[in-house]
């Protein structure tokens, strides 16, 4: 037994959560629109397999009151299911009380099991693979999930980064519209400029990715997404809280890309494809291929449970996240480019942001869910 101390944020913990949760309760519900299981829709867990570091390749095995532990092909030992069940529990409640870093004992018994380190090894293509039987389909399958876990606050979904900057050229403006702008400061002065841009270019601002890597990602979204995201990130602002189905909604009514009634659609399904993709690994620093590499996607919720969603039920998992997402302003010490106005070589001026999605746990409840067709 290795006598190292893992330590790692509440998201890698939350896939050792999920390990050890899904062997104890072999049986994975789906969610809806909301997060909330859906008591008719399951699959049992048959083995759940991981790969260490050192390529050794574990394989736990679900029996009727035991997990049978297998290593390259040999069986190990057999370990009571509730020994799982309490290990689970035991690490939510570390996960709740004792920080984002902290090590919690339940890396001993995971260490007993076999794993080497608290992630699985980046062989593995995704966070977790299991054998499923779906009783509905009868079918057997093996799936690779990926984990999310929104225990303990809200975490972020996309990070700002330096490749996350977006630019939006503004018309009709000049030096001193510029210093009007910049004047302003105060609490929450990211919010009072973009309101005051806004109230002075007389027509929506063209919004530019900075990285040429992110656009190209946005654009394996949606073809429109680089524009539609700019735009929500921007009228976003202007919401308390920001919510992200908030921001839909002005472009719904002010359509500021100047969109046909028959293209309308685009700006929801773009931001839609956009959620979609941060949570399977969109980084706007390096080339994304997509989330086809997963078969679906596991929810640590607070209430102590995973739940999944089905890649094959897309659309529910796009609801939960438009229910549960708000654009974010970064650390404007670190990124000192947030809202300030600037002026290119050629003269034009410009407003930047910097595009940021968190999490939140509070659900939406304001007026338009009903625009994303989600029943509130």
């Amino acid at each position: 037994m290795r006598d190292d101390i893992w330590t790692g944020n509440i998201g890698e913990w939350g896939e050792a959560f999920t390990l050890l949760y899904i062997l104890a309760h072999n049986r994975l519900y789906n969610a809806d629109s909301h997060g909330r299981r859906i008591e008719s829709e399951f699959g049992n867990v048959e083995a759940v397999y991981r790969t260490e570091n050192s390529g050794i390749d574990l394989e736990f095995v679900v029996q009727s009151d035991t997990i049978r532990v297998v290593q390259d092909g040999k069986e190990l030992f057999l370990v009571p299911k509730q020994d799982f069940a309490n290990a689970a529990h035991r690490l939510f409640l570390g996960m709740q009380s004792q920080g984002t870093t902290a090590a919690h004992p339940e890396q001993e018994f995971l260490k007993r099991l076999g794993c080497e380190s608290l992630k699985a090894s980046s062989l593995m293509k995704a966070d977790l693979s299991a054998r499923i039987y779906d009783g509905y389909l009868s079918s057997r399958t093996r799936r690779d999930y990926s984990i999310k876990t929104v225990v303990g606050g809200d975490p972020s979904l996309a990070n700002a980064s330096r490749q996350s900057y977006i630019d939006y050229e503004l018309p009709n403006f000049n030096s001193k519209k510029a210093n009007d702008v910049m004047c302003i400061g105060g609490r929450s002065w990211v919010v009072s400029r973009v309101q005051c841009v806004l109230s002075l270019c007389g027509e929506s601002p063209r919004p530019m990715i900075r990285s040429h890597t992110f656009e190209r990602n946005l654009r394996k979204c949606h073809w429109k997404a680089p524009e539609i995201v700019a735009m929500a990130l921007l009228y976003g602002q202007l919401h308390r809280g920001k919510p992200v189905i908030e921001s839909i909604a002005d472009l719904l009514q002010l359509t500021p890309l100047g969109y046909a009634p028959e293209e309308l659609e685009d700006y929801e399904d773009a931001v839609r494809r956009y959620l979609w993709g941060i949570v399977f690994d969109l980084d706007p620093g390096q080339p994304w291929r997509g989330p086809s590499q997963v078969d679906g996607y596991l929810l640590v919720t607070d209430s102590e449970e995973v739940l999944a969603y089905q890649v094959s039920r897309q659309r529910s998992f796009e609801d939960y996240l438009l229910m549960h997402t708000h654009w974010d302003t970064p650390s404007t010490s670190r990124y000192q480019d947030i809202g300030r106005v600037w002026q290119r070589d050629d003269g034009v001026w410009m407003f930047t942001l910097n595009c940021v999605i968190r999490y939140n746990a509070r659900e939406y409840a304001g007026d338009n869910a009903h625009l994303v067709g989600i029943d509130v």
